[in-house]
């Protein structure tokens, strides 16, 4: 077989050898003077004064000839300290933490406890006159029984002053408004998968945040599973990504598991949200 070829003659053996050059054996270092194989890698060249791709049998371009390397096999890499393995994340979690805890506020209505989160909403002219300022996300069956009456909202020991605005009974999640400024969550971009390490920070040591992690151990319809454990006070609480971005609002708590509704329901009936809404950025 010659040693040379033209792309429209050999069209098909180029993009083989693209194919398995790069998928197979990534883009790694070659040996010159080596045949060109797929065990080495595979090298073409391009003329510099024409529109040639020539396929030489080593590692080496002939004179007025241009190398393009279409991959290699190369040496195996030495295992970082935080590779395949896994590795100390904690500077990571901490720094989601940092970048939330602000947002996240202590619900309490009768004897029921649990948090809530700061969502960026247009409070409405209505609320306004009543003297609310800020809007709040937080589970419905949390204060169902304070509707029309008042319940404690608070951040580090400061009373918000709260009520609750607006509800779906059926998603279970409630809208509340306060009477001062809260700090809010961004919606995450990307859809977390199984695997993904999520945190949740809840009401469950004495009306202040506290903190658990864990990963998605499913999604679906009905909502993001994690094994992160969690109390009572983390009902209504925000669940996030490393990103430090809302994947869900804790619901249901079972042994060793809890539920999280995504953050798409609450444009169902809690709240208006544009085509382009953070809230409907991802689906399950």
């Amino acid at each position: 077989m010659s040693n040379y070829f033209r792309t429209m003659n050999y069209r098909p053996k180029f993009i083989i050898g693209f194919i398995l050059g790069a998928l197979l054996f990534g883009t790694s270092a070659y040996a010159v003077g080596a045949a060109n194989t797929p065990a080495t890698g595979y090298v073409m060249c391009v003329g510099l004064k024409t529109t040639a791709v020539y396929y030489p049998a080593k590692l080496k371009c002939p004179v007025n000839t241009k190398m393009l390397v279409l991959g290699a096999q190369g040496k195996t890499g030495a295992t970082g300290p935080a590779g395949a393995a896994g590795g100390d994340n904690t500077a990571a979690v901490r720094a989601a933490i940092s970048k939330i805890d602000p947002a996240v506020y202590s619900i309490s209505c009768g004897d029921q406890k649990g948090a809530a989160w700061g969502v960026d909403v247009i409070v409405s002219a209505q609320a306004k006159a009543k003297g609310f300022q800020g809007s709040l996300i937080t589970q419905y069956s949390l204060v169902k029984d304070c509707v029309g009456k008042t319940m404690t909202v608070s951040q580090g020991g400061v009373d918000m002053g709260g009520a609750l605005w607006s509800w779906d009974e059926k998603i279970d999640l409630a809208l509340l408004h306060t009477l001062k400024p809260v700090k809010t969550l961004v919606a995450a971009s990307v859809k977390p998968v199984k695997g993904d390490q999520v945190i949740a920070i809840g009401n469950a040591i004495n009306g202040k945040n506290s903190v658990s992690t864990g990963v998605v151990s499913n999604l679906d319809s009905s909502g993001l599973y994690t094994n992160a454990p969690m109390g009572i006070g983390y009902r209504g609480a925000p669940l996030i990504d490393m990103r430090g971005e809302l994947v869900g609002t804790v619901a249901t708590l079972d042994i060793g598991s809890a539920r999280a509704i995504l953050p798409k329901s609450l444009c169902v009936s809690i709240i208006s949200c544009p085509a382009s809404s953070y809230f409907l950025a991802w689906q399950a």
